[in-house]
């Protein structure tokens, strides 16, 4: 119930895979006075992603933090800028189900967004499934976006260049630890290396930012 109250420092934000199907986050959301992100299940499913799009545009009433500060009740107007997030799926069940940033899976999901009267832009998370959670391979789905940025082919009817955006997991060095579970643990700790998930090094994406600056650049 806080984030409402601090929604006018964010200029963006996004749900989790592990909250699509959340009440309480499609509130807030809806709420929210920036873009949000909606990221899919973990084994891939879209339409999940959608159905949160759909309520968290429309307007709710629900408990939060009002501009007093104080716990209210407040009534929404809906978020017209949730957009989606393809992250990929399976990597946390027995059948891996597969990456979706390529131009069919992007494509496909654009119009099923336009069909639903949702913003048609996606944005593409490059960890996660798209990674099966090995931070290398966030460079081979960047690599990939880039070069959709490049030859920008527009999706049938509504004739929208689908990619908004691309996320990546970074942090100042490649890789992950575990996170301490004590003061002992805590003096061992790597700096600058994730103790979540396993994040690409800052050089690696300085490179990735500078391709997608460039590209964008000379395909305007």
């Amino acid at each position: 119930i806080v984030p409402s109250y601090i929604s006018d420092l964010i200029a963006w934000g996004c749900t989790g895979a592990r909250t699509v199907d959340s009440q309480v986050h499609r509130e807030m959301v809806s709420g929210l006075e920036m873009p949000v992100g909606v990221k899919h299940d973990v084994y891939g499913h879209v339409n999940q992603a959608m159905d949160f799009i759909i309520s968290a545009s429309s307007g709710h009433t629900h408990l939060s933090i009002g501009q007093n500060g104080l716990v209210s009740q407040v009534t929404t107007r809906g978020n017209k800028y949730a957009h989606l997030v393809l992250r990929g799926g399976g990597e946390s069940s027995t059948q891996y189900t597969g990456t979706n940033y390529d131009t069919t899976a992007i494509t496909k999901a654009s119009i099923r967004l336009g069909e639903l009267n949702l913003a048609r832009k996606v944005v593409v998370d490059c960890s996660h499934g798209n990674s099966r959670k090995t931070p290398e391979n966030q460079v081979i789905a960047a690599n990939e976006l880039i070069k959709q940025i490049a030859h920008r082919k527009l999706t049938p009817l509504h004739q929208v260049f689908p990619l908004a955006g691309l996320m990546l997991e970074s942090n100042l060095k490649m890789g992950k630890q575990k996170a301490p579970r004590n003061a002992d643990d805590v003096r061992k700790l790597a700096y600058g290396v994730s103790i979540t998930d396993a994040c690409i090094g800052w050089e690696t994406t300085e490179k990735l930012l500078r391709a997608v600056a460039k590209t964008i650049r000379e395909n305007q």
